[in-house]
C-alpha cells in the first residue's frame, strides 16, 4: 500500500489520503481513538437535505451518532492547506442545525480544532474542545 493510500475504517476500503480525505480520516481515528466513540456509531459523507435543489446533494464530512440513531456531532474538514473560514463555520452550522445535532467540529487536519456547541438560548457557540463529551 502507497504512503499516501490508507484504509477508511468506516467503508472498508482503500482511499486516497489526499487533501480533505486526508483530513477526514483523522477526524474519523480522533473520535475513536481520543474520545471512545464506537465505529458503528461513526458515518462519513451523509447527507443532508437542507432544502435547496441541486445535482449533487450536500454531505456532512464526518457524523457521529448518539444512542438512538440521530445526529449528536456533525465534523467538517477542510484540507491541511486551508484555513477553515467564518463561511465553512456557516455551512457546518446548516448541517449540524438543520439535522438538530448538538455539536460540531471544524478542523483542516493541523493541530487547530474548532469546536462549537448549541446552546438553547444563544445558538452555536465556540468552546474549548474539551468540553466535547466522551464516549
Amino acid at each position: 500500500m502507497r504512503k499516501e493510500q490508507g484504509k477508511d475504517p468506516l467503508k472498508y476500503r482503500i482511499v486516497n489520503k489526499k487533501k480533505e480525505e486526508l483530513v477526514r480520516q483523522l477526524l474519523i481515528e480522533f473520535f475513536i481513538d481520543e474520545y471512545n466513540y464506537p465505529l458503528d456509531r461513526i458515518r462519513s459523507e451523509e447527507p443532508v437535505n437542507i432544502g435547496k435543489e441541486k445535482d449533487e446533494p450536500e454531505a456532512a464530512d464526518v457524523v457521529v451518532l448518539d444512542n438512538i440513531g440521530e445526529w449528536y456531532i456533525v465534523g467538517e474538514c477542510k484540507a491541511a492547506t486551508e484555513r477553515v473560514t467564518k463561511k465553512d463555520v456557516k455551512q457546518g452550522e446548516s448541517y449540524a442545525r438543520t439535522m438538530r445535532a448538538q455539536w460540531l467540529i471544524m478542523t483542516n487536519g493541523r493541530d487547530v480544532f474548532d469546536c462549537y456547541n448549541d446552546e438553547p438560548r444563544t445558538g452555536w457557540v465556540q468552546v474549548p474542545l474539551e468540553k466535547l463529551p466522551r464516549f
